[in-house]
This record gives structure tokens, C-alpha cells and sequence, in this order.
């Protein structure tokens, strides 16, 4: 086998090996998004049975209604 042959062997397992690290990675990384994409839709499961409980707008409002019973009750 000439040089030629043999570096270009080198480095033709070289990549071979770096391409699997690759693809390993990017398994990994899919692994990882798809966790936190998980992640994320149970948090956003949760939000929604909180709106059920809490909602601002109207706690503003309601807030609001409050104050001015108040204020009204005063006046008398």
C-alpha cells in the first residue's frame, strides 16, 4: 500500500469516527429538545388550570367594583 493509500485510510476512519461522534451528538441534542418541548406543554397544561383560578382581568375589575362600593360607602 502506498503513502497516498495509507493517509488517505487515516483519515477516512478519522471522519467516519467524527461523523458518528456527530450523529451521537445530534441524537443527544434531539433527546434534549424533545424533553424540553415536553416540558414546556405540561407547563402550559398547568397555566391553563390556573386561568380557571386566577384570572387578572378579573381581579382588576372586581378590585375596582370594590373601590368604588367603598368610596360610595363613604360618601353617605
Amino acid at each position: 500500500m502506498s503513502d497516498f493509500d495509507t493517509i488517505k485510510s487515516q483519515y477516512l476512519r478519522q471522519i467516519r469516527q467524527q461523523l458518528k461522534d456527530v450523529v451521537k451528538s445530534v441524537a443527544s441534542l434531539d433527546r434534549s429538545i424533545s424533553e424540553a418541548v415536553s416540558v414546556s406543554e405540561d407547563f402550559k397544561e398547568v397555566a391553563d388550570i390556573w386561568k380557571n383560578f386566577y384570572d387578572p382581568t378579573l381581579l382588576d375589575k372586581l378590585e375596582e367594583e370594590y373601590g368604588k362600593k367603598k368610596e360610595e360607602g363613604n360618601d353617605d
